[in-house]
């Protein structure tokens, strides 16, 4: 939790954001001091031309336990036979959602395939063609199961005997899972947009229940008809963080995850704060070589982002260090390549760390609805509760693709209650988050709470940069829930979701309150009035800047 005064940058939070149009030339407007250097991004470039065709099959990989995973492998290939010799493997998309056969076809099978690697994809056991009873999702025996295909998948005589590993979002995940059970041959992995937990991340998003991700338990290929309703009944059964949230928890695994790791997230996707909390947890567990590329992109692997997207290349050149042995394939040339947001544009910049230092800036909420570091007359405003309030910008399920990068939520803004700073004198770069603490009274003994960060550009535009969620219930945690004495007034700190975003000269900086964030939150009902305290002694804002900001006196509402 940030301590409200100035200390290095952290990161904690569930996301959110707007898609933008990327560029890489930096913005021009002045900064005090010195930006972050530019990213040396020759290794996006890097490629092999194809040398292979691609021969498919369908396996059978038995498991320690006699079970047997239903699999496909792409192998290189002349003609329709594959080639003769030893090449290095992947295990690439070993998710429950049935796509073994799709894979085996896809865009990184065959790339990679043609390149010289064996690329095989499996069905997580009890989904598409590993049928077996009793399917749940995130349950443990699916990282020991991948920890057996990739050690078969080392022991064929088509293998070199290194193996990576790489995984989008579900198969992210348990790409880090494989890799926490330390198969001998492993040596290297790449997760893409990977969670590192479900609880708020999904499901449960700062304690409140969500509301079309949880239409996630109709995506697994599983042939039981009770599964769906199982999946729901357990995560309503379990609205606290708790041992079944637990065991799903990757941090949990991070001081066992011994292997390079390429971590890549995007900005605006829901698992945002999951790429980050997976670097930070296996940096601080003593992982020298993991690395981290944020984009400006949504929820999808980062060759297919239509936003300045990472070349599949880039993908080649990590494996061909690591597994196949060649010094000349290039590493990202920082630990953290990270796209800077700017409205419409923005660039790429190398940091040798996340987050990086800076100042931690507390701004009043006052009374007069100014965000400054003077806090002004005490005094008090009304939150009316509206829990149908929305749209969200990003969830996991029931969120429009791609998010409109043109959206502007200058009405919506309208009828919530915001405090907006006068214009900035200089760019101003929040590389972190922002942390909203409310002095609020209210009528109910639990409800949501809503606090995002936008940027409100010179024409009124109004763009959400960082949400954050808290059901109040969960205000000393979400390992239970305290029911809040209506009428007394009482804090609650809402923590965002990490931002890197570049406020330009003569923008504003807003902290919007909302009680609703559908579909990303599930309405819950309430009804009346909250009383938020302003001014001197009440709610403030910390936001994370990396650099001392400061405004133009004037009108900030």
């Amino acid at each position: 939790m940030l301590s409200r005064q100035t200390r290095r940058l952290g990161v904690i939070g569930t996301i959110t954001g707007a898609v933008v149009a990327g560029v890489l030339a930096p913005p021009a407007a002045a900064h005090p001091t010195d930006p972050a250097p530019a990213a040396q991004l020759d290794w996006f470039d890097y490629d092999r031309p194809a040398t292979y065709g691609t021969a498919v099959e369908r396996l059978q990989v038995p498991m320690r336990d006699g079970f047997e995973l239903g699999c496909t492998i792409a192998r290189p290939a002349v003609g329709d036979a594959p080639v003769a010799g030893q090449f290095p493997g992947i295990l690439r998309s070993y998710t429950p959602y049935g796509m073994a056969v799709a894979e085996a076809d896809g865009e990184f099978a065959t790339y990679f395939s043609q390149r010289g690697y064996n690329v095989m994809s499996c069905d997580i056991r009890g989904t598409g063609i590993s049928p077996a009873p009793g399917f749940e999702a995130r349950w443990p025996i699916q990282g020991r199961d991948g920890h057996d295909a990739v050690e078969w998948l080392a022991d064929q005589p088509y293998s070199t005997g290194k193996v990576g590993a790489s995984g989008t979002s579900y198969g992210g995940q348990t790409t880090l899972e494989i890799a926490a059970e330390q198969p001998p041959h492993l040596a290297a992995i790449a997760p893409n947009v990977s969670p590192m937990e479900n609880y708020s991340e999904i499901f449960y998003p700062g304690g409140a229940r969500a509301g079309a991700d949880w239409l996630w338990v109709g995506a697994p290929d599983v042939a039981d008809p009770a599964f769906d309703q199982r999946q729901l009944d357990a995560f309503a059964a379990h609205p606290t963080y708790d041992e079944y949230w637990d065991v799903q928890n990757v941090a949990n695994k991070h001081e066992d995850i011994e292997v390079p790791v390429l971590l890549t997230g995007g900005w605006f996707d829901v698992f945002r704060a999951g790429a980050i909390g997976n670097y930070e947890g296996l940096r601080d567990a003593g992982n020298d070589d993991v690395h981290l590329v944020m984009g400006p992109w949504t929820h999808a692997d980062p060759w297919e982002q239509e936003t300045e997207p990472m070349p599949i290349g880039a993908t080649l050149a990590w494996f061909d260090h690591w597994l196949g042995e060649n010094p000349d394939a290039p590493l990202p040339a920082a630990r953290v390549t990270s796209y800077e947001v700017a409205g419409a544009g923005g660039r790429w910049v190398g940091l040798a760390d996340w987050p990086a230092d800076g100042e931690g800036t507390e701004l009043a909420l006052g009374t007069d609805r100014v965000l400054d570091r003077r806090p002004g007359t005490p005094g008090s405003l009304d939150l009316p509760i509206a829990p149908d309030d929305g749209p969200a910008t990003t969830c996991l399920v029931g969120c429009p693709r791609p998010t409109d990068p043109s959206a502007d939520n200058a009405a919506a803004d309208a009828g919530r209650l915001t405090f907006t700073s006068g214009p900035l004198v200089h760019d101003a770069v929040l590389a972190g988050r922002a942390e909203v603490t409310l002095e609020a009274t209210l009528p109910n003994s639990d409800g949501n709470l809503v606090a995002k960060v936008m940027d409100v550009a010179p024409d009124g535009r109004v763009t959400e940069v960082a949400a954050g969620w808290l059901r109040a219930g969960h205000r000393f945690g979400h390992e239970q829930s305290v029911p809040v004495t209506p009428g007394k007034e009482t804090t609650f700190v809402i923590e965002t979701q990490p931002a890197h975003w570049r406020f330009a000269e003569g923008h504003r900086v807003r902290i919007t309150l909302m009680t609703g964030d559908v579909p990303r939150l599930a309405p819950d009902g309430s009804t009346g009035v909250i009383a938020v305290a302003t001014g001197a002694r009440g709610s403030v804002a910390e936001i994370e800047f990396t650099d001392r900001v400061r405004f133009r006196k004037g009108p900030g509402a």
